[in-house]
């Protein structure tokens, strides 16, 4: 997700990456912006953190977009939730695929 509030010239932007309704903290996203939807730049990276959020200040710009890169990791939450379908087998070593995702374009506000 991604929500973009006006900050002088720029905007702060504020978003979450999850997946399978997981926070995936550790995931980069490169922020994208500029004067118009179609003519979008870099404008920097932003760490998203454990619980799944992440910030990021843009200097200038009207429309964003997000790109989330996440590696492949480990889901022990997920060895939670497949335990009882499993039985009697046990789950043994739960992990989750890396994935890329971008977000629509939003306009500050």
């Amino acid at each position: 997700t991604l929500t973009a509030k006006k900050s002088g010239l720029g905007a702060t932007l504020t978003g979450a990456v999850t997946q399978a309704g997981q926070a995936r903290g550790g995931a980069v996203v490169t922020v994208w912006g500029g004067s118009k939807a179609t003519r979008l730049k870099s404008v920097g990276k932003a760490k998203v953190s454990a619980t799944g959020t992440f910030s990021f200040k843009a200097k200038i710009g009207t429309f964003f977009r997000a790109t989330a890169v996440a590696a492949p990791g480990s889901a022990a939450p997920l060895c939670t939730q497949l335990t009882p379908l499993l039985a009697p087998i046990p789950c043994v070593n739960p992990t989750v695929n890396g994935f890329t995702a971008q977000s629509k374009v939003v306009k500050k506000k």
